[in-house]
């Protein structure tokens, strides 16, 4: 199962690279027992879910003590850079943007009926991620990016449709 990505092309094959890259743009869907219907990466293994049947009644809106943002939100998270440096910072900012503006009109164009949020975040020395969640009813998004703004060493951007 793939729940990581270094999309640094030197460390890969070609072939490696561009799978590992389309792959972040391919996705399915699952229903909980009260037919909420939850995105998640393609390659992310659902078997659990879906054998279990542990996905909660709204009522409940808990599994493992998240809601249903909180669980797509922590499930559809990639790291796609390891350790990005200072010197990167701008180059890797400009880069989030237009995954992160590919990644939500790829869940618009496929999910025209739902509304979602994309966030990209870089934290010097530590990773560079990419997450999406749906923007469910009475819940807050995952991550508010102004909560953010003011730490040099992290950048949280924001994505919504």
């Amino acid at each position: 199962m793939k729940y990581h990505f270094d999309l640094i092309y030197n460390k890969m094959k070609p072939a490696e690279f561009l799978d590992s890259i389309t792959s972040l743009f391919e996705f399915r869907t699952i229903k909980d027992t009260a037919g909420n219907e939850y995105v998640f990466y393609r390659f992310f293994d659902t078997s659990f879910l879906e054998e279990s049947d542990i996905l909660p009644n709204p009522e409940e809106r808990t599994i493992k003590g998240m809601d249903r943002t909180a669980l797509e939100a922590v499930d559809n998270h990639i790291h796609i850079v390891d350790n990005p440096k200072r010197k990167d910072f701008e180059k890797l900012c400009v880069a989030g943007e237009k995954l992160g503006k590919m990644m939500l009109a790829k869940l618009k164009y496929d999910f025209p009926d739902k509304k979602f949020c994309v966030f990209v975040t870089i934290e010097i020395d530590e990773t560079m991620t990419i997450r999406f969640h749906q923007q469910w009813d009475g819940e807050s998004y995952y991550f508010n990016p102004e909560d953010y703004k003011d730490k040099k060493d992290v950048k949280i951007m924001g994505f919504y449709c």
